[in-house]
């Protein structure tokens, strides 16, 4: 998640708001605070780092031009991550159009975030482990254990950013972990906790 907390965002977002239109650095702090998140939304849903770089590109550019359009209807970090689920699936749209005439096919799904914490674990084997078991998760799950339990949002917040019911991101991110929990418990019984 960065240095910055959720709530930063929100007020470094409504400081550039209420900052006069020319103002560059309320705008560049909020760009630069942003980039980051925005990058790991976007890696989760692309699955490629070149990708998501694309994406968090994309977004800020569409930051710095559409700021004025966020209401406050809704959280800033839920604003922001529809601009980058937007913006990935725009660019997720115009890959498979080029994979279609060139006969391409990418399956990276897992993002650099989980690649680092799983790299922490002490055995190699478990990580390679966590590794897969975490890319075969259907991309619902693996947003929503991305958005909360390595990046700290709420399950209400993730399920806002998701545009979703919160009852049923509870219902996916249980699943999700669920699925983690037990592939990685048959791989490996000893970790079972009633032993």
């Amino acid at each position: 998640m960065g240095d910055e907390l959720p709530g930063d965002l929100e007020a470094l977002a409504a400081a550039a708001r209420s900052s006069p239109s020319d103002a560059g650095p309320a705008i560049a702090a909020l760009l630069a605070a942003s980039r980051e998140r925005v990058y790991r939304w976007a890696l989760v849903r692309t699955g490629d780092p070149d990708d998501a770089d694309d994406v968090a590109q994309e977004v800020s550019m569409a930051l710095h031009r559409r700021l004025h359009q966020f209401g406050g209807r809704s959280r800033f970090s839920t604003w922001l991550y529809r601009l980058a689920a937007n913006a990935a699936a725009e660019l997720h749209r115009r890959s498979r159009r080029r994979s279609e005439v060139h006969g391409l096919a990418s399956d990276e799904t897992v993002t650099a975030a989980m690649d680092e914490r799983i790299a922490g674990l002490p055995d190699r084997r478990i990580a390679d482990t966590v590794h897969g078991f975490f890319a075969g998760l259907p991309d619902r799950q693996r947003e929503l254990v991305d958005l909360v339990d390595l990046q700290g949002y709420t399950a209400a917040q993730a399920a806002e950013m998701l545009e979703i019911e919160p009852a049923t991101a509870r219902t996916h991110l249980f699943r999700g972990r669920r699925a983690l929990r037990e592939r990685l418990l048959e791989t490996y019984p000893t970790l079972r906790e009633d032993r």
